[in-house]
């Protein structure tokens, strides 16, 4: 529970209408159902619908405020706050309400058409192999010091933060997450920065909703532009041309941003022997390695790479993690091996 004048300011508002600054709150949210007796309720502009729309159910349900994108509603008895630079400022508030949980935690962001899902939880395994409380949040599941189903792949900052808040009071030190193109285009997850950030690579897919490659690249490239620290380090792998084109493109508008390459510079892989798991040769910031893994399929090394290059940018001893390697498997359903029938190794 905090009081409202302990996660919002009187100068983060353009206006407010009958507001108690002193009115205790114990929740936030956007989706009117989910909003309980002394909840915020923010109402947000929408594409398809509306987030005044559902105010009246809000406040049946206990709203006690309204955070609004848009103006004021003078006809509207409750209490309503317009908000300055609104998705910037909610950001701050949820932040506050659930004590910062995102200053305790390194957050490390994956983003790429494939291997993303694999490159973050082989970056939360690692970590945890190596002795850091690692946390996930993805689409297989959120591991948040507790294990909880995973609702979308990268859920907003309502959800998000706390989730953080849990992973902070569990001892997670870091926590590695998906971070999809659709959340990235639509700022979904506002209020959130990175210390590094992971591209595995980018091919046709979701055009249905960028309309071109062009968008969907853009789209991508916030993850880095948008949400990662100034100071934030990361691995771009150049499995796809578009994994180079981002490096140069970074490169030349952040030259601060330390960034390291997969499949070029920073790491390369070869496969020497792959029945069933991956016996690799890796050549690693200028040392080389033969490591016999858990991995399935040969494009695990590139996404081994990326959670490798993020790590070693934080300042994660190579050697640690190369000795963690043999214990490193494939996630869970992702050419995951369930047993040997008749000599026949099975994977789902």
């Amino acid at each position: 529970m905090k009081q409202l004048k302990d996660i919002l300011r009187l100068d983060e508002t353009i206006e407010t209408f009958k507001v108690n600054w002193e009115e205790k709150i114990f929740g936030i949210s956007d989706h009117s159902q989910d909003i309980k007796e002394g909840y915020i309720f923010v109402a947000r502009r929408g594409t398809e619908k509306e987030g005044k729309d559902f105010i009246p159910e809000a406040l049946k349900r206990g709203a006690k405020i309204i955070l609004r994108e848009d103006g004021i509603d003078q006809n509207l008895e409750a209490p309503q706050i317009q908000l300055k630079d609104f998705k910037a400022t909610l950001g701050k508030v949820l932040s506050r309400f659930y004590d910062h949980p995102e200053r305790s935690i390194t957050l490390i962001g994956i983003t790429g058409t494939n291997g993303k899902t694999s490159a973050t939880y082989f970056v939360k395994t690692l970590g945890s192999l190596v002795g850091v409380g690692s946390g996930y949040i993805g689409s297989i599941y959120y591991d948040v010091g507790e294990v909880l189903p995973s609702r979308e792949t990268t859920p907003s900052s309502f959800v998000l933060f706390p989730l953080l808040k849990k992973a902070k009071d569990s001892g997670i030190k870091l926590l590695a997450m998906e971070v999809s193109s659709h959340a990235l285009h639509q700022d979904r997850i506002f209020g959130i920065t990175f210390s590094a950030c992971g591209f595995t690579n980018l091919s046709r897919d979701h055009l249905d909703y960028h309309g071109d490659m062009e968008s969907y690249f853009q789209a991508k490239k916030k993850l880095f532009t948008n949400y990662l620290q100034k100071d934030g380090v990361g691995a771009i792998s150049f499995e796809t041309d578009y994994g180079r084109r981002l490096f140069e493109e970074l490169r030349t508008s952040y030259p601060n941003m330390k960034l390291l390459t997969v499949n070029d510079d920073f790491f390369r892989a070869k496969v020497i022997h792959r029945t069933p798991f991956l016996e690799l040769c890796l050549d690693v910031a200028g040392k080389s390695y033969e490591i016999r893994t858990k991995l399935v399929g040969d494009f695990q090394a590139r996404n081994l790479g990326v959670a490798l290059g993020v790590l070693y940018a934080l300042g994660f001893s190579l050697e640690s993690l190369i000795q963690a390697l043999p214990s490193l498997s494939n996630p869970p359903g992702r050419l995951e091996l369930v047993g040997v029938k008749n000599g026949a190794y099975v994977f789902v």
